[in-house]
């Protein structure tokens, strides 16, 4: 940063570049410098990059005192020197206007999530040649300000990999620093979730923007939103049974109420009338919504569900079927691309599976593409093109793209009395 004017660090999980940054920030405070801390969050900029500013000024004792709270300053009133952390609107053109000096940082922190109109005001403050810029952030979608940065030659840009990190490399560190960083257990375990080869892996792991995002069905920092969006229950319940048609792949039944799934169950190798029993005890239970996928093997779980005509709302998909979108190939492009706009739309929530769960589902989310066919329909990627891939069949997925048909075709529960549970 001392020779560049513009640096740009896409990083893989865990590198310590929150501490790095902290530590620029310190010493560009500490030499008579002005900081301006952005990010695509506010907590982000309260949690992480302003209370590693805190132990950063402790550890240097440094004069004045990093404020705690939500009016993130720090100023050294001796030299003029201050640094501030703001998260003004995404559409807030002029948000960060009115900061002027002869020797300004700008810090954007989770670069890939801040908007292009926060990375123009951004523009505006570094305005002569002692001033400086530095983005770091995941490497999520291959679009946007951070994308462009890094294939920019006005800006340095310094990949960080989890291969580059101390524990890989086996860079001396103190045992802190080791313990803190990310290590050989965190990668064993993602890759064990069948996280390698995806869109997840190739921006968490190497460090390094996934080059299948132009065509990717549901990107990666939509799904990631999603896990720390609330979840609101309400009382039209559904759930979606995608029934396994090879020895490989699992039957998968998704549950919920409100804008997300609540339970997961997975099970393998059970025959049709096993698997039928799953959907058997949600709509004796919960008297929801359920859809099936009769392609296939699934047809005969179906055919078992109708034939016990049990309470709730029993709904038949044929996923390679005719869609009612004339822009989708079959209703297998259609569930896709519907959960793709809800998560787009910020209308579902993650918060309520467990983690194993989620990191399963958030991988086969990320996994398929999508192409259009000569007459200009939306076609999703099979699971065989998928599979020669390296990439595992997207059973969750696929069920819970049917607990979002479901949901979409639920009803409000009724007591005795008529009226809406």
């Amino acid at each position: 940063m001392v020779e560049h004017s513009n640096t740009a660090v896409p990083s893989c999980f865990g590198s310590g570049k929150d501490w790095i940054a902290s530590r620029i920030i310190t010493w560009w405070v500490a030499t008579g410098g002005l900081v301006v801390a952005t990010s695509n969050s506010f907590p982000q900029l309260r949690d992480i990059l302003w209370r590693e500013l805190r132990k950063a000024h402790s550890a240097g004792q440094l004069p004045g005192k990093p404020s705690n709270g939500n009016d993130l300053r720090w100023e050294i009133t001796e030299t003029g020197a201050w640094a501030i952390g703001r998260k003004p609107d995404d559409d807030d053109s002029e948000g960060l206007q009115g900061y002027h000096g002869a020797r300004i940082l700008v810090v954007v922190d989770e670069a890939n999530g801040v908007s292009g109109t926060l990375w123009t005001a951004t523009t505006g403050l570094v305005v002569n040649e002692a001033s400086r810029r530095l983005a770091i952030g995941n490497p999520y979608e291959p679009s946007g300000p951070f994308y462009e940065a890094c294939r920019s030659p006005v800006w340095n840009v310094i990949p960080i990999s989890v291969f580059d990190t101390p524990n890989f490399t086996g860079e001396p560190v103190p045992a802190k620093a080791q313990e803190e960083l990310v290590g050989s257990y965190w990668l064993e375990q993602r890759r064990s979730e069948g996280l390698e080869g995806t869109p997840w892996w190739t921006a968490k792991v190497l460090g390094q923007f996934p080059d299948t995002a132009s065509n990717q069905v549901i990107p990666l920092n939509l799904v990631e939103r999603a896990r720390a969006e609330p979840q609101i229950p309400d009382h039209r319940e559904a759930a979606g049974l995608d029934v396994a048609r090879f020895g490989t792949d699992d039957s998968c039944l998704v549950e919920g109420s409100g804008n997300g799934p609540e339970l997961v169950t997975i099970v393998h190798g059970h025959d049709t009338m096993a698997v039928a029993g799953l959907g058997a005890r949600f709509l004796q239970d919960r008297r929801g919504a359920l859809a099936v996928d009769v392609v296939g093997v699934g047809s005969g779980v179906y055919d078992r569900l109708k034939e016990q005509r049990l309470p709730g709302t029993l709904h038949e998909v044929q996923a390679g079927g005719g869609s009612d979108n004339e822009g989708m190939l079959n209703l297998r492009a259609e569930l896709w691309w519907n959960v793709r706009e809800a998560l787009y739309r910020n209308e579902l929530s993650f918060a309520r599976l467990d983690e194993q769960t989620y990191q399963r589902l958030r991988a086969e989310l990320t996994g398929p593409t999508y192409r259009l066919t000569s007459s200009g329909k939306v076609q999703i990627e099979a699971k065989e093109e998928m599979k020669a891939r390296g990439l595992p069949s997207p059973d969750v997925a696929d069920a819970f793209c049917l607990w979002q048909y479901a949901r979409s075709r639920a009803r409000r529960r009724v007591t005795s009395f008529g009226a809406a549970a």
